[in-house]
């Protein structure tokens, strides 16, 4: 966690603990004990809604009914089966979870306004269910006589200890957090939001991470309907409604979905503003509660939160500093990068067999057969259509193709996904540059060591040991590796702020990262003026030089002559020449179709 995050979660909770302390002498505003109260349990629900759409991306209009879930076990089991409430807490959460995963797996494939509105339907389903289940929830009369908590055999029926106990729960729910934010999990939500496909070919299991944040997300909200159901001690359906899903949104975003803080910030201040000043609008409350979200995404898109400093794009979400461990000094060149695993042999590292890629009616690769050789430096070259680029999809696995077998050493890669293919030693670059902007430099080589750690959401929220190793050991390999592309001292710098050429350079190294046995670098010089593209070759020459198999997509015939080995010539998705630089050149069929005469 960041020396700023430490700050204010310091600053935070020496806030909430003087609080009752300092209204105690006002007894005209006593109640607001009791409405922080709420608002600390409500924060529980947006925490995990701050997670999953501000740092995550995904639209979910659920929460209240995830919520709904945790408060009805929690009372359903002390009152119908006399369970303790301590013991009916996690098996509601654990109820929330199993829900959220089902539920999860099916709707979180869809994107934008079609996963919102899938949400938004199992949130009426849960609804529906407790107003008409009457035997266990008792329908829309709800319930009553529920028991409070007990600490040490005593009651807790005291505001101000129901204060301290819910806030208290609060802050550890926010360092779990901040320390997921902060490491391997964090760093992939964050490109899952940014830019799946890429976050994808780096080795990140982006369905996977959605499913898991999602029930993160519902065993929060779970555990915030706990505290609810004994603090309250009665249930109503109403108060897990879709308006609620609404104004849950509204605290996060209120506060600032894409900073943590803003959750807290954000539920504080409408939970306030909705028992002091909004009564009197109770009966119009969607309209009320809509204009306030409509007025925050028009004119305070980056929440409450962007008006303490300038921020970047995806606000709470730029460039984190490192880690403290990070701090440990490194000596840069001390020897040169290089990967774990080497390729050696000379059976082809990636065999294409009838490829074939159709979109419809059109025919982008045609019957490709093809052997690339390990250690070389293999050109794919052709006029714009000519399906250069659609190739490096099938083997990299962002397409699947429609015909043919693609073979990694010995390994059938058709259709897999890309972070699997990732895993088995295939990583690319993009024709348009696909870094993740509002990470630092050193933050997104950092990303390409996903699939070479192991630390999950539970051991980065506690920061078990293992993970704090992993984190240190990763880091000092992601600044060797800036080292060796020569972008070491601008390791702290944010990647969106790089000149387009040390932008294409960290692209390359992010790649590396994942120790790839063959590197795709999909035009790698475009948009490179001379002194830079000298420098993208010397780089590919130094890669090779290291063991890996290089495949690159290439438009500036002076480089690829320059620093290829084989070259494969495409036209029109079909294979019409292939051999050395030279062969190339003096090929009939390719002078014709691509080089014309000199």
């Amino acid at each position: 966690m960041s020396k700023k995050d430490w700050l204010v979660f310091l600053g935070a909770a020496i806030f909430i603990a003087l609080f009752p302390l300092i209204i105690h002498p006002f007894k005209a505003i006593s109640d607001y004990v009791d409405v922080m109260v709420f608002a600390g349990i409500f924060t529980m629900v947006c925490l995990g809604l701050s997670l999953l759409m501000g740092y995550a991306g995904q639209i979910s209009l659920a929460q209240a009914a995830f919520f709904g879930i945790g408060a009805y076990s929690s009372g359903i089991l002390t009152t119908h089966f006399d369970f303790n409430p301590w013991a009916a807490m996690p098996l509601g959460a654990l109820l929330a979870g199993v829900v959220a995963w089902l539920v999860g797996k099916p709707t979180l494939r869809l994107k934008g306004h079609y996963l919102a509105m899938a949400t938004l339907g199992f949130g009426v389903i849960v609804e529906i269910i407790l107003q008409e289940e009457v035997q266990w929830t008792g329908g829309p009369s709800g319930m009553a006589d529920i028991p409070g908590l007990k600490i040490a055999g005593f009651n807790i029926i005291n505001e101000t200890a129901w204060y301290y106990l819910v806030w208290t729960v609060v802050f550890l729910m926010i360092l779990f957090c901040l320390n997921v934010i902060h490491s391997r999990m964090g760093r992939a939500l964050k490109a899952i939001h940014e830019d799946e496909r890429a976050a994808e070919s780096m080795g990140v299991p982006t369905a996977k991470y959605k499913v898991q944040v999602f029930v993160l997300s519902a065993i929060f909200a779970s555990i915030g309907g706990s505290f609810y159901t004994h603090y309250v001690c009665c249930l109503n359906p109403s108060s897990f409604n879709l308006m609620w899903s609404i104004r849950f949104l509204l605290m996060v975003m209120l506060g600032g979905i894409h900073n943590l803080w803003g959750a807290p910030l954000g539920t504080v201040l409408l939970t306030f503003m909705g028992n002091e000043w909004l009564q009197v609008f109770a009966e119009f409350d969607i309209l009320v509660y809509g204009g306030i979200l409509l007025v925050v995404m028009l004119f305070l898109p980056g929440g409450l939160v962007s008006l303490f400093g300038r921020r970047s794009r995806l606000d709470g979400m730029a460039a984190a500093p490192v880690p403290p461990h990070a701090e440990v000094p490194v000596t840069y060149g001390a020897e040169p990068w290089r990967p774990d695993t080497v390729n050696e042999g000379s059976a082809p590292i990636l065999e294409l067999e009838d490829v074939t890629m159709h979109f419809g009616g059109l025919a982008a690769l045609i019957s490709i057969s093809y052997q690339v050789q390990p250690g070389l430096i293999q050109a794919v070259i052709g006029p714009n259509g000519a399906g250069k680029t659609t190739l490096f999809n099938c083997i990299s696995g962002v397409l699947k193709p429609t015909a043919g077998k693609i073979i990694l050493e010995t390994r059938l890669i058709n259709g897999l996904e890309p972070h699997l293919i990732a895993n088995f030693g295939v990583s690319r670059t993009f024709q348009q540059v696909a870094l993740f902007e509002s990470m630092s430099v050193l933050e997104n080589v950092m990303l390409g060591r996903h699939p070479r750690t192991r630390s999950g959401f539970f051991a980065t929220g506690l920061r078990l040991q293992r993970m704090r190793r992993e984190e240190k050991r990763i880091t000092e390999e992601a600044l060797n590796l800036l080292d060796f592309v020569g972008l070491a001292q601008v390791a702290h710098q944010s990647a969106g702020t790089l000149p387009f050429g040390k932008q294409k350079i960290l692209e390359i190294a992010r790649a590396l990262a994942t120790e790839p046995r063959l590197l795709l670098l999909d035009e790698p010089a475009g948009g490179l003026n001379v002194k830079e593209t000298e420098v993208l070759g010397e780089l590919i020459h130094k890669i090779r030089c290291q063991g890996i198999t290089v495949m690159l997509v290439e438009h500036d015939m002076s480089l690829i002559m320059d620093i290829s080995d084989r070259i494969l010539v495409l036209n029109f998705g079909l294979p019409i020449a292939s051999g050395t630089p030279q062969e190339t050149r003096e090929n009939p069929a390719v002078i014709e179709a691509y080089l014309g005469e000199v």
